[in-house]
């Protein structure tokens, strides 16, 4: 009887830690839930890690550097230096058909043109 006492003792506590192992609480499931879980905030940390990184550069940018801040001011604010002239042109409106079933047609010179701006900077020396 004692022979197969401590071999049934030892298999039965086999079966309880694999048991564990597969329906616990940490068992292998689980483990591979928490591993997905990881990669899934791996890779949102890469992509904040990313953009944190692009917005400190800018930040760099916007603290040392007047062009960037000169740029922003233009493309944003319409910014126009002294003694420059901005020239706006408006686009082109797509009448010709309309204005040929009518029977008085406007100059062609009285057309608008497609937009486009241009600056230019009277001062050459001066920056």
């Amino acid at each position: 009887m004692a022979r197969f006492l401590v071999p049934a003792i030892l298999i039965a506590l086999l079966g309880v830690v694999h048991g564990q192992m597969w329906f616990g609480p940490g068992g292998v499931p689980k483990v591979a839930q928490l591993e997905n879980e990881l990669a899934q905030q791996n890779a949102a940390n890469k992509a904040a890690a990313i953009k944190n990184q692009q917005i400190a550069s800018e930040i760099d940018d916007l603290k040392n550097g007047l062009g960037m801040v000169e740029g922003k001011a233009r493309m944003e604010l319409g910014m126009v230096r002294p003694n420059e002239i901005f020239v706006q042109l408006t686009p082109r409106t797509d009448n010709a058909s309309a204005d040929q079933t009518t029977t008085a047609q406007a100059p062609a010179a009285t057309e608008p043109k497609p937009q486009a701006a241009v600056a230019s900077n009277r001062a050459t020396n001066r920056r």
